[in-house]
């Protein structure tokens, strides 16, 4: 085949799948459709703390799993369940997620208990609000969970998301699922009171993911790079379906790895060619303080084109210091 076919064929493959994803009515179609449509593509990867890809997988694959995990809970409970993410930031997490909406159960993303240092009083709160009946966490964080939630009283049973065996996806029925119906619940900090859940519907997200591929011009090629938790909205809503709203790859890092060394995630940027990365104010005013003369020669920045500051109130003066402590690794002030 000609280099001339081959691209014209990978351009018609690109426009319908955009075609097709403007018609999806839920989140299950829509990772349904990226499946089919752009199988082989990376859609996860996850950056370790020595900032080597440790982890990923691709559009078929997270596919598989989430019909796997959805038969899983589907085979445990009623249409509508609440099931906790009790997960560190990483694939699985991702894959958890969808399997919930593939089971037309009800994710409640909540921060990942330290298995040494617990501090429940936020989660006793979420699972006794929420109602959930299962909660997904790693090996590793599985006793602490299973032995909180014995002090709780609550009828939630702890589960190890890895022993969920892919073979189940052989076994998944699709679920009904409206575009009303909750997709998950976003609880508040509490910071201030009791965490409170916001319900978020499979329609807001779609509305929304839609408007931001509209006003920021974005596509499938569209690299997003991310350390915001995934239990966070900015994180799930703005990075992690996004990018399976557009059919781009994506890549994560944990935020601690961030705070430690900001200079990681700009260098995540560079290698991978990120279009997008978003962080509230103080992350981009850490990178314009902290990241080295030595380590900004080693960056390129160039293919950065959206670089959004949310989440917290923006400085003028933090975004003038960052264009110009990064102008020379070609990060240009229009991004």
């Amino acid at each position: 085949m000609g280099v001339g076919m081959s691209r014209r064929l990978n351009k018609d493959a690109k426009a319908k799948g955009s075609a097709d994803r403007d018609k999806v009515r839920n989140l299950v179609e829509l990772l349904s459709l990226r499946a089919r449509v752009s199988g082989d593509k990376l859609a996860v990867g996850f950056i370790d703390a020595e900032e080597h890809l440790a982890e990923s997988i691709d559009f078929s694959g997270l596919d598989l799993r989430a019909r796997a995990i959805g038969a899983w809970i589907a085979g445990r409970g009623t249409r509508g369940q609440r099931v906790m993410l009790a997960l560190p930031t990483g694939v699985g997490y991702l894959e958890a997620f969808f399997g919930c909406l593939y089971a037309g159960a009800v994710a409640v993303p909540v921060f990942p208990p330290h298995p040494k240092h617990f501090k429940a009083a936020r989660l006793n709160s979420i699972v006794a609000d929420s109602g959930a009946t299962l909660v997904f966490t790693t090996s590793s964080r599985l006793p602490a969970v299973a032995e909180w939630l014995a002090t709780t009283g609550a009828s939630a049973t702890a589960h190890c998301l890895d022993e969920v065996d892919t073979a189940l996806a052989d076994a998944w029925v699709a679920p009904d699922v409206q575009e009303d119906d909750i997709a998950f619940l976003q609880y508040t900090s509490g910071s201030t009171n009791v965490p409170k859940g916001v319900m978020v519907g499979h329609a807001n997200l779609l509305h929304n993911m839609r408007l931001m591929r509209q006003r920021w011009s974005l596509d499938s090629d569209s690299t997003i790079v991310s350390w915001l938790p995934l239990f966070h909205d900015l994180g799930i809503v703005g990075n992690n379906l996004l990018g399976v709203y557009l059919g781009a790859s994506q890549y994560l890092m944990v935020a601690q790895d961030f705070v430690k060394r900001p200079g990681a995630w700009l260098r995540a940027i560079s290698t991978w060619g990120a279009h997008i990365a978003m962080a509230p104010n103080f992350a981009f005013r850490l990178c314009a303080d902290r990241v080295s003369e030595d380590e900004r020669r080693a960056l390129d920045l160039s293919r950065w084109k959206l670089a959004v500051n949310c989440g917290e109130p923006v400085v003028a003066s933090m975004a003038a210091d960052f264009v110009a402590a990064f102008k020379e690794c070609g990060f240009r002030s229009e991004a």
